[in-house]
């Protein structure tokens, strides 16, 4: 609309309200492994985490995750 009539007809982006043009995102890891000749271990931990679309982070996601082997 024109703007005739804001309170009515209001041009509102809502989209650039309530949305982030970008999302943050960060993952970290760390791996060990060694051992001698009888015995072997490997172990693997790492951290994810992705940031809300919104620009309230209302909706983010988080990861933990955690490896280990022992032969």
């Amino acid at each position: 609309r024109k703007q005739s009539d804001p309170y009515n007809w209001a041009n509102t982006d809502w989209y650039d309200i309530a949305l982030r043009k970008e999302t943050p995102q960060v993952k970290y890891g760390l791996d060990m492994s060694g051992g001698s000749e009888k015995t072997k271990y490997f172990v693997s931990l790492s951290y994810f985490d992705q940031g809300s679309n919104y620009k309230t982070d209302i909706a983010s996601f988080k990861r933990y995750t955690a490896r280990t082997n022992i032969t």
